[in-house]
């Protein structure tokens, strides 16, 4: 799907420049299809800042710097500390059986 979408967007305007060239000059051909890619390109960055952009409420604490971690559960066992000691470690329960 990729390698269509990629063909298409390589192949339509040439073939859309070619078409309009026919009822009109080469060069305002041109510069029409160059003006509606333009457009459309502008129209794709709209969509994106709005759909990824800032959030129009920042939180009103900040930003929560990448080292705080949520303390874990109060009584929880690490994983390696519930491991059957006979069994090797990285070893899968289904291989035991």
């Amino acid at each position: 799907m990729f390698f269509v979408v990629a063909y298409l967007g390589m192949a339509a305007p040439v073939v859309l420049i070619g078409l309009l060239s026919q009822t009109m000059e080469l060069v305002v051909a041109g510069a029409f299809i160059a003006g509606v890619a333009a457009l459309i390109g502008l129209a794709a960055l709209a969509v994106v800042l709005r759909t990824f952009g800032a959030s129009a409420t920042p939180d009103p604490a900040g930003p929560v710097p990448a080292a705080v971690r949520p303390a874990p559960p109060t009584g929880a066992v690490h994983a390696d500390a519930r491991r059957d000691p006979r069994v090797p470690a990285g070893a899968r329960p289904d291989q035991n059986e």
